[in-house]
């Protein structure tokens, strides 16, 4: 039982900071999003452009 609580414990603390927190102050920490960013890059990172280029056919 003890993990749970300090589970709950946890998330109570983060939201209770999230509340407290100025709308402007926590917008102010999100990351910058890239405009020229496709779905696959989003979602999966790097990996999609290693896989084309390793399948990509040899000149």
């Amino acid at each position: 039982m003890g993990k749970s609580d300090d589970l709950v414990k946890y998330i109570s603390k983060e939201v209770a900071t999230y509340i407290k927190t100025p709308k402007e102050e926590r917008e102010s920490q999100k990351t910058p999003k890239v405009k020229n960013e496709s779905w696959s890059t989003r979602w999966f990172g790097m990996l999609p452009m290693v896989l084309g280029i390793w399948l990509r056919p040899k000149k």
